[in-house]
């Protein structure tokens, strides 16, 4: 989104008007009956796939490119080898609503309405706003609450739904929460990580956190407890390196 408010490109949509895309099948695929499918007298048959089933869990697509000319071939392509749907200029698409200002050059994405129907659904529409249902350095452990889910699920009580509540009502406070993309004179794209040192309690793993900037604007980040327990410090950070190699280069 940042290239495409720094170029000015434009931006459409097209839905896919079919969920399921079946293609027949040239060569013999078998596979197992699953488990209670056959009868007593048929456990040793299997079953021959006739074709295959794709089942899309996104099924918006979305043009960019400067020149309006070859936006047109690309959705006459689509159109005709594909069930489609040209949407025109994007606005809306898997919950995010994209707003552009092509005067002063900038893109913003937010999710005001996809929020609003999570709260509402919940019953908390009109709910107080709450800042961030975590602290800042809040450390947890296994030892503050049941060992399996059999004993969470059957001892949940009004602190449990208060702790959910506030996760809502922070959504409440931050929805109006947006990403904006402009125009830049730099497309310099910058990383940053982070990370604690054995920050768990139970695994004395590390958590690490990474942030990739292009133009100055988020385009990819993660916060994740790392797999692996380091000694050190610097081997710590080495690995955070390691593990984003298709960002990180010379």
């Amino acid at each position: 989104m940042e290239l495409v408010a720094h170029f000015d490109f434009e931006l459409h949509q097209m839905d896919v008007k079919m969920t399921f895309l079946n293609g027949d099948l040239e060569e013999e695929v078998y596979m197992k009956q699953h488990e209670g499918f056959p009868s007593k007298d048929g456990e040793h048959l299997v079953c021959q796939w006739e074709q295959n089933l794709f089942v899309l869990y996104v099924d918006d697509v979305l043009l960019a490119t400067n020149d309006k000319e070859f936006l047109y071939e690309v959705k006459q392509f689509l159109l005709s080898n594909f069930d489609m749907k040209d949407m025109g200029e994007a606005f809306y698409v898997i919950g995010i609503k994209i707003h552009r200002d092509r005067s002063r050059g900038n893109l913003r994405l937010f999710q005001e309405a996809y929020i609003k129907k999570v709260l509402e659904r919940f019953g908390m529409k009109d709910c107080s706003p709450s800042v961030a249902p975590i602290m800042k350095g809040d450390r947890f452990s296994l030892d503050q609450c049941p060992r399996n889910d059999i004993e969470r699920n059957s001892n949940q009580g009004i602190d449990h739904w208060k702790a959910a509540k506030k996760v809502l009502r922070y959504l409440q406070d931050t929805k109006d929460y947006m990403l904006m993309y402009r125009w830049t004179d730099s497309l310099e794209v910058v990383g940053y990580s982070d990370s604690d040192f054995r920050g768990c309690n139970d695994s004395s793993k590390s958590t690490s956190g990474y942030v990739f900037m292009l133009a100055n604007r988020s385009i990819s980040w993660r916060s994740t407890k790392q797999t692996l327990t380091t000694l050190q410090q610097w081997r710590l950070n080495s690995f955070l390196i390691l593990r984003q190699p298709h960002m990180v280069h010379d």
